[in-house]
């Protein structure tokens, strides 16, 4: 295996790998309430959150730990739910066609998969299976799809599901219903995954889904020495030497591991995507040598922020201007920063945070405009669950704003007498 395939595999898969012990991964408590919600009768299940948390790959970690057999539907911007039918149709059988069975086990986008395939074999010509799916297709209702999963034992795992139109939410909160009264059985059930607002989209569009669907939210990664310990980690199962252990035999002084963690910490913000691609080009760094310097984890992390920054640049003057015009905004903004940006917030939480402070409304509409700026997400039963919208925006203003000489503050984040409309002070967490 080459080096490049081989780090490649361990930071791709480091979070993903259901059999491998003391990992950073096994330690979210999110996977422990999936476990426990699979093991439940009649629950369907929503997980959301931001991009790059590791939604997918949490859902497909305990799927495949309990080898449960489940089928992937992933959700594409103009599917109807005949295209989503047709998708299904071709991973599972129908009654007129001969059953054959298989079990892939691979990577899709870097994520391990492992799906039980039910495919149409006829001797009949390909005009004549179309003809047969068209057909079949027409015939698919929600109570036959649910049937199917009830017969078959088989959970359907809906991966994008931000990207549903309204045909197929309702269709998909039917199911839902169904799977709860009309067709029970231990795995037949749906988990729903996206980003955004779906379990509230999923609530607002069918109100009997309250007790029929559960919702985990996952965030990021909580804090700087999670995220190190999470790279580290990494490397150590590539055998490469890095200066946490060379610290801790006296190679390297405490400060030159500071300012290690400092770097990876403004490189990456506790987002999994984020901290498998930094992992990586690191990792490269030690191909020929097996051992990783100080040089080569700042010089790789110090590109991450610019490059942020010229990614937002043309969103900050939005969200500067909703700090700028209300100061109460910028309070609620530090104190989600001191709470962890990227973690899953509630909505009362934060009014209580304030209650001798503001008036309770003062504080509603401060998070309404973080929310209506798309800064914050809101979703849950009555939309008290609040996560960021973006947790790469949100760490990089942070970072920017902390350090502003160092990467260079734009202009739109300044008001107008020059000054930072969030000055940060320069300290180890924020």
């Amino acid at each position: 295996m080459q080096w490049s395939e081989k780090i490649s595999n361990v930071f791709y898969s480091t979070p993903r790998d259901g059999n491998m012990k003391n990992q950073l991964w096994m330690d979210r408590t999110e996977e422990k309430i999936l476990e426990q919600l699979t093991d439940q009768l009649g629950v369907n299940i929503c997980i959301d959150g931001p991009t790059g948390t590791g939604k997918s790959s949490l859902a497909l970690t305990v799927l495949k730990r309990k080898k449960i057999n489940f089928l992937l539907i992933q959700i594409t911007t103009n599917m109807t739910w005949k295209d989503f039918c047709l998708n299904l149709l071709r991973a599972k059988k129908n009654e007129n066609s001969t059953l054959k069975t298989s079990i892939d086990a691979g990577l899709d986008k870097g994520l391990p998969v492992f799906k039980v395939h039910f495919g149409i074999t006829s001797n009949d010509n390909s005009l004549e299976n179309l003809e047969l799916e068209e057909k079949t297709v027409a015939s698919f209702t929600d109570h036959k799809i649910c049937e199917i999963m009830k017969e078959e034992n088989i959970t359907l795992l809906i991966d994008d599901f931000e990207r549903a139109s309204d045909e197929i939410l309702t269709n998909i909160g039917e199911m839902c219903k169904l799977l709860t009264e009309s067709y029970v059985n231990k795995n037949a059930r749906l988990i729903i995954v996206g980003t955004d607002d779906i379990f509230r989209r999923l609530i607002n569009f069918n109100k009997s889904l309250e007790n029929r669907l559960k919702e985990i939210s996952l965030g990021t990664i909580a804090n700087r020495q999670q995220s190190w310990r999470f790279l580290t980690q990494g490397f150590d199962k590539l055998n490469i030497s890095h200066i946490e252990k060379e610290f801790k035999k006296g190679y390297a002084t405490k400060e030159d591991l500071g300012i290690c963690k400092q770097y990876c910490y403004e490189a990456a913000n506790g987002l999994l995507k984020s901290l498998n691609e930094l992992g990586l080009e690191i990792a490269l760094k030690g191909e020929n040598r097996t051992r990783i310097s100080k040089a080569d984890i700042v010089n790789t992390c110090k590109k991450y922020p610019p490059n942020n920054v010229k990614r937002f640049v043309n969103i900050f003057p939005k969200l500067a201007a909703v700090i700028n015009n209300n100061d109460i905004v910028k309070e609620v903004l530090l104190y989600l920063y001191q709470e962890g940006i990227g973690q899953i917030h509630n909505w009362d939480s934060i009014s209580n945070h304030f209650y001798n402070v503001y008036e309770f409304e003062q504080v509603e509409n401060a998070i309404c405009e973080l929310v209506d700026a798309d800064f914050l997400t809101r979703t849950g039963y009555n939309g008290e669950v609040l996560f960021v919208t973006n947790p790469t925006l949100a760490h990089t203003l942070a970072v920017v704003m902390t350090y502003p000489d160092k990467y260079r503050a734009p202009n739109s984040l300044k008001n107008n007498e020059g000054q930072l409309v969030i000055p940060f002070k320069n300290k180890n967490n924020h």
